[in-house]
């Protein structure tokens, strides 16, 4: 089985202009030809065909001590095209968001190691789950009220969770992801090329895994025309660790 490509973290207020503008391909990103499309879903009222809205509220009004997002970023089967991806990035957003609030964008870059092309999907996802109750976006991110849920903010999934409870989550979203890629790849017959979320060791691989390289690091090798780090090769989407980070809290 080939392995997933999967990361996670969270990203605090202040920085949810900057990484709209990043995945979205606008601004000072705009020149890259890497973006194919993007979705949302499961937004208040106030934003319901406005995530970029609703994520800058997030920025300016979640809590201090709350991350205003959980950023993913999921690599997808370069077997499949286009339009079928993109029909599986919106089911797998589906998949994990469980009825929390999501915008993502879809980019298919051409690797310059492989000269593959590789799809992925970068996931923005917040706790704040809609409960149907009219509320401002300033209110939306309050603190939630359990006696009273009309004078606080949205109830927001996750948070105060254990740091086992978010290895155990954080464990269970790659699955759930692993599956529905999977369940995707079989119906389009593409049966030998299914992924498998576990680690190395629990498939039976004893390896050193592949440590993530950030971009300037690639840029450095790949200046030095070194595209293999430990005899492994570079990926070729240098913003994407291949390996889940599990360092995030909501």
């Amino acid at each position: 089985m080939d392995q997933m490509h999967f990361g996670i973290s969270s990203l605090k207020r202040g920085t949810m202009s900057h990484h709209i503008r990043y995945i979205m391909r606008s601004g000072t990103f705009s020149e890259r030809d890497d973006f194919v499309g993007w979705g949302y879903d499961n937004l208040p009222r106030w934003a319901r065909h406005e995530p970029e809205a609703f994520f800058l509220a997030s920025d300016k009004h979640e809590r201090a001590n709350s991350p205003a997002c959980i950023s993913v970023v999921i690599g997808l089967p370069n077997c499949l095209n286009r339009e079928q991806n993109m029909q599986l990035a919106s089911t797998v957003m589906d998949s994990i968001a469980t009825g929390r609030p999501y915008l993502f964008a879809f980019h298919e870059n051409i690797s310059s190691v492989s000269g593959v092309p590789y799809p992925h999907i970068h996931g923005m996802l917040s706790g704040r789950v809609d409960d149907g109750i009219e509320r401002s976006p300033e209110q939306t991110f309050r603190r939630f009220n359990a006696a009273h849920p009309e004078l606080g903010g949205n109830r927001k999934i996750g948070s105060g969770l254990k740091p086992s409870e978010i290895k155990n989550s954080t464990i269970e979203m790659r699955r759930i992801i692993a599956e529905t890629i999977n369940n995707a790849l079989r119906y389009h017959g593409f049966h030998d090329r299914l992924i498998d979320h576990r680690t190395l060791r629990e498939q039976g691989i004893y390896r050193e895994p592949a440590p993530y390289l950030g971009p300037g690091q690639l840029r450095k090798l790949r200046r030095q025309g070194n595209n293999h780090y430990r005899g492994r090769r570079i990926q070729p989407d240098d913003n994407v660790s291949l390996e889940s980070s599990g360092q995030w809290r909501v």
